[in-house]
């Protein structure tokens, strides 16, 4: 570091706004130059001036890319579950939500919106003659997202994104039926599988990962076990077989960019499909592995609750972000008391809600010792969410 580098490092105050800055670090650095008046040495003192404002003023610069802060002071959500909760008493397909929900977004459909959108996709997959019965728009306290569910005559679900209606969810009746008696194979299973996304226009060629299951059900389970015969991991004793595809980013597996097809072998009957298209808004690593491992640890530093940090486990992974990390630091008492306490009242939980965004982070797990003169000694970990670009704490578990 030159003396031009040490003065402008000194001078750069956080008490003065970044334009004010920005003037008095450059009129004060070329006072301490010979030569201030030559081209080269402003250019020199301007560049290295704008590039120290860049890493002081919350914005991270690298690569010739500017990249904002994503995180926002989240809204404090009391007691979700309390008063102004209510839960609709549709016995097979009931959805919690707030009384009164809120919409002030220009993006969320209409209830009317919904149903024609529901009544599109039971037609897409064949099911037209399906009588909607019920729409009902459900929020959460986690996260600013809403959704739409309807039921019909025949014990349909449908669940519908009400902000971006590409992502739903459809449940059959199969499960109310007698499908105890159909058997399939994997390769048969798959084959049917990829004609059902092929005919409803996806492509399965863009998803990077496939996860295949199945189910034995209980009815087919209990009788092997009367006859003592082992099935739990028998495919050919399958009755429901599960097909996820996943894209992936940086090698990880994106569980917000999956299609996942339930269904029913030898009748080839859907159970379920699942759509979900909500890729990770950024996928530069910026911030290192180690510089992740720092901020984590300042974080927990600040906490103040007598932790030990005994190991640390550190990976990528794509999330959706979410308060429990802002909750934890803001109210401490409140976070542990409610994660510890058997039968904790649900009406009181505290909640803090954030915008519904998916980011690569570094997942940093902190464990701790158990010190039996702690209070906090029943806290085995905790892990943050380090945004891979920004750095910021988005979110925790």
């Amino acid at each position: 570091m030159d003396e031009l580098d040490r003065k402008l490092f000194n001078d750069l105050s956080e008490q003065v706004e970044i334009p004010i800055r920005c003037e008095y670090i450059i009129k004060n650095a070329l006072k301490s130059r010979k030569n201030k008046n030559t081209i080269r040495n402003i250019t020199l003192i301007v560049a290295k001036a704008c590039g120290i404002i860049f890493l002081t003023s919350g914005i991270v610069f690298a690569s010739a890319k500017i990249y904002e802060n994503v995180w926002k002071e989240p809204q404090k959500i009391d007691s979700f579950y309390g008063d102004n909760y209510e839960y609709d008493g549709n016995e097979l397909y009931g959805i919690g939500h707030t009384k009164d929900i809120e919409i002030n977004e220009k993006n969320v459909i209409t209830k009317d919106k919904a149903k024609i959108k529901f009544e599109a996709i039971l037609k897409k997959f064949g099911y037209e003659n399906e009588k909607i019965i019920s729409i009902e728009l459900a929020d959460n306290p986690s996260d600013d997202s809403l959704l739409y569910r309807a039921t019909t005559e025949n014990k349909f679900m449908l669940d519908l994104d009400a902000k971006d209606t590409r992502n739903f969810k459809i449940f059959t009746n199969v499960a109310y039926k007698d499908i105890e008696n159909y058997r399939g194979t994997q390769e048969e299973v798959q084959r049917v599988v990829e004609e059902i996304c092929k005919k409803q226009g996806y492509d399965l060629s863009t998803y990077n990962h496939k996860e295949i299951k199945f189910n034995i059900s209980q009815k087919v389970y209990e009788e092997a076990l009367l006859n003592n015969v082992y099935i739990e991991d028998s495919p050919e004793n399958a009755t429901i077989w599960e097909i996820k595809y996943n894209k992936e980013h940086n090698g990880i597996i994106n569980k917000y960019e999956e299609i996942t097809v339930g269904i029913v072998p030898e009748i080839n009957e859907l159970y379920y499909f699942i759509y979900t298209d909500k890729s990770p808004q950024n996928t530069d690593i910026v911030v290192d592995k180690e510089k992740a491992k720092e901020i984590a640890l300042a974080k927990e530093k600040e906490l103040n609750v007598e932790h030990n940090v005994k190991n640390i486990d550190i990976e990528l992974d794509i999330i959706k972000m979410n308060g429990y990390a802002y909750l934890r630091k803001n109210d401490y008492e409140h976070y542990y008391k409610s994660r510890t306490t058997p039968n904790y009242p649900i009406e009181k939980l505290q909640y803090y809600r954030v915008e519904d965004n998916i980011r690569q982070v570094w997942r940093v797990k902190l464990e701790f010792e158990q010190a039996n003169n702690s209070k906090y000694n029943r806290e085995n970990s905790f892990t943050y969410f380090i945004d891979t670009t920004t750095g910021e704490v988005v979110g925790g578990e």
